[in-house]
């Protein structure tokens, strides 16, 4: 499911992109190989603690809905935006992949600075780390990209929701219908629930990380977050 839903959206700038894949016979696994990402975009706040002023966060965010939309525009429900599923990766050179497999430097330690939206040569941030075979310190451009499709769905042929059973997903970030109680185990969804998570997102990056449930959900009380949420 996860493969079919990356083909369809194959060769777009935000998506992540699939470079092979395999079954294999004995487990019955799919192995899955995609582009080496330096982090994730939740690495990536905590390391520049959320102090990238209104144009960063507007080339952040920009990134992100355009990434969901092109989903959207395949019909596909990614149920599971988070900033853990968005990946920076990096454009262009091609010993990117060399440096970031064997870099010695933690991701907390990398130096990330936003890019200019008008810069030509593309990217949204740029990230300085230092080169473990030449000792040099190198730029990387990274462009924000979605991934881990395994939750995504796609719509029916003329349908607007989809029909899914149980719930999944992480809490902070899922929109009330799909953690509401419902008398059949059944709940419907529209690719409203990615644009509540996207919500969630921007409030994130407004509010220096926190969302707005979060002291309900650190004291485990799930419950009454979904029921304000509902309201």
């Amino acid at each position: 499911k996860e493969i079919g839903n990356l083909e369809k959206l194959r060769g777009h700038s935000n998506i992540v992109q699939i470079r092979d894949h395999a079954v294999l016979r004995r487990t019955r696994h799919v192995a899955i190989l995609m582009e080496l990402a330096a982090c994730d975009l939740d690495i990536f706040f905590k390391r520049s603690g959320y102090s990238f002023g209104v144009p960063g966060m507007f080339s952040i965010w920009r990134s992100l809905v355009n990434a969901v939309g092109a989903a959207h525009t395949e019909d596909i429900i990614h149920r599971d935006l988070k900033p853990q599923n968005f990946l920076l990766v990096p454009i262009a050179p091609p010993f990117a992949d060399r440096i970031l497999a064997t870099t010695s430097t933690p991701p907390e330690k990398f130096e990330f600075q936003i890019l200019d939206e008008q810069d030509d040569c593309g990217g949204d941030v740029a990230l300085t780390l230092r080169d473990s075979w030449t000792g040099h310190e190198v730029v990387l451009r990274l462009v924000i990209k979605l991934s881990d499709f395994g939750l995504a769905q796609p719509l029916e042929l003329e349908e607007s929701h989809l029909s899914v059973q149980g719930h999944a997903g992480t809490l902070k970030y899922m929109a009330p219908e799909t953690v509401q109680p419902t008398t059949d185990c059944r709940r419907q969804l529209s690719k409203r629930v990615d644009i509540w998570s996207l919500g969630m997102m921007l409030f994130q990056m407004l509010h220096n990380g926190r969302t707005p449930f979060d002291r309900f959900f650190q004291k485990g009380d799930v419950e009454l977050a979904v029921a304000i949420a509902s309201k």
